[in-house]
């Protein structure tokens, strides 16, 4: 995707938030799709990183990955990486430019993932304390604090 003159702040350099906002879409598709068609709705945006400034008429390639899924939530990271064209040595250049990290609630339907490799393996272990520590703990805590106000 190409990034254009208009989307620029005043450094000119592409608006970070209209990053965010073609990342957020992305992971928004991810969720639907692990969903199975449940319309997800936005739990938590658990972390941004502005990692480098993106230049204006830069390619830009967003990568969601669907890490964990539970009890109908799913953690979804989204990576936001420039294409470098490097002409000399006739290869393409992928620099990670920004990242971000949401929780959808995405219906019980929704598919199991299974991670194969070693670090699908950490993603999914790291997805899954995110879910409890920003979904379960607080509803946790919320009937604890109900059956106490009975």
């Amino acid at each position: 995707m190409p990034m254009h003159i208009q989307d620029r702040n005043i450094h000119y350099k592409i608006f970070g938030g209209y990053i965010l906002r073609e990342a957020f879409e992305i992971g928004f598709l991810a969720a639907y799709d692990i969903g199975g068609g449940y319309m997800p709705h936005i739990q938590f945006v658990d972390d941004v990183q502005f990692i480098s400034p993106v230049e204006i008429g830069a390619v830009m390639k967003f990568k969601a990955t669907v890490t964990c899924v539970l009890k109908g939530y799913a953690y979804i990271i989204v990576e936001c990486i420039r294409i470098i064209f490097d002409h000399d040595n006739n290869k393409k250049i992928h620099q990670k430019t920004n990242d971000l990290k949401l929780i959808f609630h995405v219906g019980d339907k929704a598919k199991d993932v299974i991670p194969v490799a070693y670090q699908e393996v950490l993603q999914f272990i790291k997805g899954k304390d995110q879910l409890i520590k920003r979904i379960f703990a607080p509803m946790e805590l919320q009937n604890q604090q109900a059956k106490i106000n009975q």
